[in-house]
C-alpha cells in the first residue's frame, strides 16, 4: 500500500469510527481533535463524517 493509499484508508477508518462512536466518545474526540488539529479541521472532519453516516445508513451498515 502506498503512503497516499494508507493515509486515505486511515482517514476512512477515522470517519467510520466517528460515525459509530457513542456521543461521549465523539465529544471527547472533538475536544482532543480541536486541540491537535484545530477547530476548523475538526469541524471539517465532523461534517465529512455526517455525510458518511447518511451513506452508511442508506446501505444499512448502521
Amino acid at each position: 500500500m502506498s503512503p497516499d493509499q494508507e493515509q486515505a484508508h486511515m482517514h476512512r477508518c477515522l470517519l467510520r469510527w466517528i460515525c459509530r462512536a457513542s456521543p461521549d466518545d465523539r465529544e471527547n474526540f472533538k475536544e482532543t481533535s480541536s486541540r491537535v488539529r484545530g477547530e476548523a479541521k475538526t469541524a471539517e472532519l465532523l461534517s465529512e463524517a455526517r455525510e458518511m453516516y447518511v451513506e452508511m445508513k442508506k446501505r444499512g451498515e448502521l
